[in-house]
């Protein structure tokens, strides 16, 4: 599911994605909220070389997931389609493999 389906400009309980002045930067804390409250939802983030405000972004993105697992894929424009699939073949299958231990969303706190 695409974020742009989620419903992003719906008041957040956490803060933090409104303290941020990208706008897009935003959307995507918004969409880790909506992830972390949804057992059955996980994130795949794509980003190109985690350059600009990705490579900050990331970092809050993960804090907000509070442990649930996500997927990762850095994209280029070397970047082959092949390795792609198998990264979110891989994917899948650690998230059968670890259903179970993956720990409860917890809310959203500050980082100390």
């Amino acid at each position: 599911i695409p974020m742009d389906f989620f419903p992003l400009d719906a008041p957040v309980e956490a803060e933090e994605p409104k303290s941020h002045y990208w706008r897009f930067g935003q959307k995507i804390l918004g969409a880790a909220d909506v992830l972390r409250q949804h057992e059955n939802l996980y994130g795949i983030y794509i980003t190109n070389f985690s350059c600009g405000p990705d490579s900050f972004i990331l970092h809050f993105f993960r804090h907000s997931l509070a442990g649930k697992p996500y997927l990762e894929i850095e994209i280029d424009e070397h970047s082959a389609d092949a390795g792609v699939v198998t990264r979110l073949e891989a994917f899948l299958d650690s998230l059968k493999n670890s259903r179970g231990r993956i720990p409860k969303a917890a809310r959203y706190s500050s980082p100390p």
